[in-house]
């Protein structure tokens, strides 16, 4: 876990991310797999087996924690919308929450996204 994150946001994050993937009834075993600024990540798998990632997002739990409602970025889960699931190169989005705190998609590899420079990885591109 990167330590420049507080860790009482951390803990409300995990908190949420567990009772999501306890409420969706395909997802089996899962654990906490590190987290980026914005994001809590998740590592699971589905009960057939299908590799998944949730990723919560940490700015959605802190403004919540201070009783603040903060515009969420979608700009990832609009990407995974506009591809529609169609393509064999992008992780396929399997669930999303309204209020963009949250997603779940499939798992692409441990650390893939170590491998992609952040020119290549940016907010015009997606």
């Amino acid at each position: 876990m990167k330590k420049d994150i507080d860790e009482k946001l951390l803990n409300a994050a995990r908190t949420r991310g567990i009772l999501v993937l306890e409420s969706l009834d395909d997802v089996g075993d899962f654990e906490v797999f590190g987290n980026t600024r914005i994001h809590l990540i998740f590592k699971g798998r589905s009960k057939a087996g299908r590799a998944l990632c949730l990723k919560v997002n940490l700015r959605a739990i802190k403004a919540e924690l201070e009783g603040e409602e903060m515009p969420v970025d979608r700009t990832e889960i609009r990407a995974f919308e506009r591809i529609g699931n169609q393509v064999d190169w992008a992780p396929k989005l399997v669930a999303a929450s309204d209020d963009s705190s949250w997603f779940l998609r499939e798992w692409v590899g441990d650390f893939t996204t170590d491998r992609i420079k952040k020119v290549d990885w940016t907010r015009q591109k997606l």
